[in-house]
């Protein structure tokens, strides 16, 4: 009788979860950033392992994520995020025996049945008691009646068992741009430079349980008083730039009041939002109000804040909201509402949160980067897999292999013009081909794009739809000395979004090849 052996079995990671996405390709690079696994073969120096020893991550600031447990978590390497609204808890017992070996494992865990999931979600699975033991997969099934969940699990931390699991989609590493938090004390909503605007309300400090896990939320309580000011608390922020929209966040929860409101006026501009704490959170203003749950009764509110002409200063307010008039009503001295994690930064799209105390403070750019010369990089053929989404609506690459100097890359767009995946090079400056047939992709889209070129011959396709786009007079670059992740820092294209994995290989997949990548 025969055996079974693997034909693969002396590549690099064959026997892996990610090996299994290099396949049999005997040259690549592999990065899952959902499950934290990169691998490099057909190099003089192989790599297997944690993308953070691999990767240049330059002067990361601390970053603030969602962890595996739901949790608001601060960090300087690369973490994956997760979305809050998903969690969910599970007693199966499971155990993560064999996974890991590039063959997919597949589980059935009952959850609450609090979240509903969809099929091809990545989910993590995490030791409810250590978030450091977990799984990763994809959802393969969600019935609602049982809240049976099937995942096939294809990496995990190694052999844990358990039956006290939490429950959540991953989204991948967050790459943003550069951000100033505006607003002092940040998590003292009680201390200065805040103030009073009604007279009588009161502060209860640390008094819930924040978004990351601490009690350091405070609860405002409204005064029995009325006097037209609002139930609330302020801050005024100076050197803002006039005629300007700066974006304000914070996370509230419901403390008596379901209801908050935050508001900012001044002559010639009124920028104003209430916000519904239940549920899964509704908004009312004209000023791009949004609210996101983000678990445990909390939400993060968020609206635009317009500086007008000569403008340099701004007054914030936030505070309680009964029925009616948010600026005048009459407390009962005893509801109110949490609040912690104050922000208010340059631009319309709120980013991750940054904490502050007596001082504004400022989270560098994610400046994340491999040289070329780690991988079995080919100057005459090669094909790049991104999959990734922006959160804003600014132009953002998901990744570029850049000359250094501007006038040689190849770049694979979540979004260039207007809202549309792109795929282009440049050699020695000259656009050699700009791929833009892949239709338009609104904000949180999960954009997977592959590209392949050679000389005289160029491919892209996106999210396996539409016509494959081609271009038959490329000229190569000469020179390409850096894979740049999620951004392009010298030309400020930060994707503002998550970025999930990335492939390339030194070689031009076939057009049936990237159509089935990017399917």
């Amino acid at each position: 009788m025969g055996v079974l052996v693997n034909p693969y079995w002396l590549l690099t990671g064959s026997n892996t979860a990610i090996g299994a996405q290099l396949g049999d390709e005997p040259a690549g690079l592999a990065i899952d950033f959902l499950a934290l696994l990169a691998l490099v073969r057909g190099h003089t120096t192989n790599f297997l392992g944690d993308p953070n020893s691999l990767l240049t991550y330059s002067s990361p600031s601390t970053k603030w994520i969602t962890n595996g447990l739901g949790v608001l978590s601060s960090g300087t390497t690369l973490r994956c995020d997760h979305d809050p609204a998903t969690l969910d808890s599970s007693t199966s017992s499971l155990t993560s025996l064999g996974v890991g070996t590039g063959i997919p494992i597949q589980m059935s865990v009952v959850t609450t049945g609090a979240v509903t999931y969809v099929a091809s979600q990545v989910v993590r699975i995490t030791d409810a008691a250590d978030v450091t033991k977990w799984m990763v997969g994809t959802v393969v099934s969600w019935t609602a009646g049982t809240s049976t969940l099937v995942v096939n699990v294809y990496a995990s931390t190694g052999y844990i068992s358990g039956s006290s699991w939490k429950v959540i989609v991953a989204l991948g590493v967050l790459i943003e741009e550069q951000q100033t938090n505006l607003l002092q004390s940040s998590e003292g909503y009680g201390a200065s430079p805040w103030t009073n605007n009604t007279a009588g309300s009161t502060i209860v400090a640390n008094d819930a349980i924040a978004p990351d896990g601490t009690m350091t939320a405070d609860r405002y309580v409204e005064s029995v008083n009325a006097d037209g000011n609002g139930q609330g608390r302020r801050q005024t922020v100076s050197g803002l730039t006039a005629s300007t929209t700066y974006r304000a966040s914070f996370f509230a929860k419901a403390g008596g009041r379901n209801r908050c409101a935050a508001w900012s006026f001044s002559s010639g501009n009124t920028s104003s939002a209430l916000f519904t704490l239940t549920g899964a959170g509704s908004v009312a203003g004209a000023n791009n109000p949004r609210i996101v749950y983000v678990g445990n009764g909390w939400y993060r509110c968020s609206f635009d804040v317009v500086t007008v002409a000569a403008q340099t200063s701004r007054a914030l307010h936030f505070g309680a909201q009964d029925a009616g008039n948010f600026k005048n009503y009459q407390g009962d001295g005893a509801s109110g509402c949490y609040f912690w994690g104050f922000q208010l930064e340059l631009g319309s799209v709120e980013t991750s949160y940054i904490q502050t105390t007596s001082a504004q403070v400022t989270r560098a750019r994610d400046n994340i980067s491999l040289a070329t010369s780690a991988l079995p990089f080919s100057l005459t053929a090669g094909t790049l897999l991104t999959i990734g989404r922006r959160l804003g609506t600014n132009l953002s690459a998901m990744a570029v292999l850049d000359g250094n100097s501007g006038a040689n890359r190849i770049i694979n767009y979540a979004f260039n013009t207007g809202t549309s995946a792109q795929a282009t090079m440049f050699t020695g400056g000259v656009a050699q081909y700009d791929l833009l047939n892949f239709g338009l992709q609104a904000a949180g889209t999960v954009v997977k794009m592959a590209s392949a070129w050679a000389a005289n011959d160029a491919a892209a396709i996106a999210n396996g739809g539409g016509s494959l786009a081609t271009d038959n007079t490329v000229s190569l670059p000469s020179v390409v000395t850096t894979l740049q992740f999620g951004d392009r820092p010298a030309s400020g294209w930060s994707l503002n979004g998550h970025l999930r994995q990335v492939k390339y290989l030194p070689r031009r997949a076939s057009n049936t090849e990237i159509q089935a990548m990017a399917a």
